[in-house]
């Protein structure tokens, strides 16, 4: 039991020496992460059905609600690399920025950043705020594919 709370807060402190380490030291995230141009302009009748689109597919998709002033979504940013890295084109992985995006967010109900909300066929599997370490992600997206 002591070793489990140790473990707990271990990971607690290396997720805040991380976060600390990207607010401070921000770098850009590389690899497969799919932006669907959600990122870079505000969302329009088009868009909203274009992600209605992806929700609905096969794949199982991850969206990440974030903004770019938030910490913890800069923290975020190579768990999702990790996690896209382990599991390829098992699944898609989307950014949006709520700021830019406010429509859907309001639309998803989004109240916090970062959150997470993980899309099977159009339903919604799974949905959370914060930070989530990569070993759980996969192993949560696991249960989907």
């Amino acid at each position: 039991m002591k070793f489990c709370q140790f473990y707990v807060s271990f990971l607690q402190i290396a997720a805040l020496l991380l976060m600390l380490r990207l607010y401070f030291f921000p770098k850009k995230a590389k690899g497969k992460i799919v932006d669907t141009g959600f990122l870079k302009k505000k969302l329009k009748t088009e868009d909203m059905s274009k992600f209605s689109d992806i929700i609905n597919s096969d794949t199982v998709t991850l969206v990440d609600f974030s903004a770019e002033w938030c910490a913890p979504c800069k923290a975020l940013a190579p768990i999702l690399k990790q996690v896209k890295d382990s599991l390829g084109d098992k699944v898609r992985i989307i950014k949006i920025d709520v700021d830019k995006n406010p429509a859907i967010a309001q639309k998803m109900q989004i109240t916090g950043v970062p959150t997470i909300v993980i899309y099977k066929n159009g339903i919604q599997k799974f949905r959370q705020s914060g930070v989530i370490p990569a070993g759980q992600l996969i192993q949560l997206l696991n249960q989907y594919i």
